[in-house]
Formats: structure tokens, sequence, C-alpha cells
């Protein structure tokens, strides 16, 4: 939908501008942006100013959180390659909007919604306060996701062993093994190893 709209039938491009809102319901998505250029034979397509967020079926399991919309998305622009995004000077969030607890900034997300969203030199924000810098960050948008990579690191306080930081490495080995190291260093005590199988 969108408030002024061509459609070219020999080159089956479709260009809007205004309001424009795009709803992908194969993969429970919903895209707003000023303007788009769409070619509905390729799927492929330039997003002007967009925000949107993707859905996903999610089957809860008692203790599981689970949340109607995983992530929320806002960037310069857009492009739709069939089933992927490329995301343009934006942020990625599972956060409420407009004030989101955490995002993740960066210049360029390579997002498959439902699987994953890859951010190349990000910061990762907490209110507004940048935290960390990673040059690649992978965030899983499956239902159960399971994937090898380093735990974000946290920093912390105990009262008997003073300030703290941890930091891991989770190992999905198979389907039904996985290993996760966690390492703990405190002020006052020294080092802790933590490895669960």
């Amino acid at each position: 939908k969108a408030d002024f709209a061509d459609y070219d039938e020999n080159a089956n491009t479709f260009t809007a501008r205004g309001n424009v809102y795009y709803r992908n319901y194969d993969q429970n998505e919903v895209l707003y942006c000023d303007r788009v250029e769409y070619n509905t034979d390729t799927e492929r397509g330039t997003f002007h100013h967009v925000r949107g967020y993707a859905k996903t079926k999610v089957v809860a399991r008692p203790g599981v959180l689970t949340t109607q919309q995983p992530f929320y998305f806002e960037g310069a622009y857009a492009e739709k390659f069939e089933d992927r995004y490329i995301l343009h000077d934006g942020f990625l969030t599972d956060c409420l909007l407009p004030r989101p607890w955490w995002r993740l900034r960066a210049p360029v997300f390579d997002v498959i919604p439902g699987e994953r969203a890859i951010a190349h030199h990000a910061w990762f924000y907490l209110v507004r306060f940048p935290l960390f810098y990673a040059p690649v960050f992978y965030k899983s948008l499956e239902k159960e996701p399971r994937k090898s990579g380093f735990i974000i690191p946290t920093i912390g306080n105990s009262s008997i062993r003073g300030p703290e930081l941890s930091y891991g490495y989770y190992w999905a080995i198979n389907r039904s093994f996985d290993l996760l190291y966690r390492g703990q260093y405190y002020v006052n005590a020294g080092a802790a190893q933590h490895i669960d199988f």
C-alpha cells in the first residue's frame, strides 16, 4: 500500500512513494518506508528510510520466554534479495519501540528473517550508552537457536569477591550435545572456570 504507486508491466517493476506499507505473508514480516522500487519477478527491491519487524511462529515450552515480535529494525535503506535483506546504517532490537532497552547499531546488517542477522562493525547500546564494539556480531532469529560462538562479556559485583568480569564460549557439538565454558575474573579472589556439558 502507498499514497502513490506505479507499475510497469513490461519490466514487472513496482514503484511506490508516500507512507509505503509492505507485508510478506510467506516470511511473516512488515516494512514501512518512504519509497520503494520492487521487481515482482526477481523479488528484489530497495526500501528507503525503512523500519519494520518480523514475527515468528514460536512453539512455547514451560520455562521458555517467547515473544510475538522477535526483532525490530530501522535503517537509511534496505535492499531485498529474495529472502534476504541488507540493511544499511540502522539498528536491530527485540525490545519495544520507541525506547528500546538495548539495540545493536551497525553500518551494515545481513538479515534472513526467521534465521539470523549478522552485523558488521557493530556497537551494542544499553539504553543510550555504547557498551562494546564487535567487528562481526551474529544474532540468531530462530525459534530454538543453537550456534557455536563467544558469549557476550558481562560485568558484575560480588559482595565477597569484589567486581567481576565474566566471559565464555558456547559449543553446539551436535543436535544432542553442547558444551558451555564460562570464565570469571574477580578482583579480590582471582579467576574461576566453569564447564557445563
